[in-house]
């Protein structure tokens, strides 16, 4: 098992990939792990504690958020996107295809203000 400062750090990345800045990767961190000791009870031994953690911390930020960075850097599957989240498919997609035109509008605009 992970000490608590190596789990503390590796959930820190994972809320760091899902945050615009490191103060909101924080707050998400201690949000998360207020759930996590709230809903501990729940925990059933199916799979690893990590991985439930990590469940948990992914499923507070925003839809299309999540499905953009399990997608992009976790490398699911829509399929396996959808189950964990408790979607369908199809909304998986849509919800990548928001992100993505979220962020080519980001892109945009930085480069126009570069301008």
């Amino acid at each position: 098992m992970r000490s608590t400062s190596g789990m503390q750090a590796t959930m820190m990345t994972l809320c760091m990939r899902y945050c615009k800045n490191r103060e909101e990767a924080e707050d998400l961190l201690q949000e998360g792990f207020i759930k996590v000791f709230q809903k501990i009870s729940t925990f059933r031994g199916q799979g690893s504690l990590e991985g439930w953690i990590r469940r948990i911390l992914i499923n507070h930020p925003e839809g299309y958020r999540i499905v953009f960075n399990l997608y992009v850097f976790e490398n699911y599957s829509h399929k396996e996107i959808a189950d964990q989240l408790g979607i369908s498919e199809n909304t998986s997609k849509s919800q990548l295809s928001r992100a993505r035109g979220y962020l080519r509008k980001v892109l945009t605009d930085q480069a126009t203000d570069q301008e």
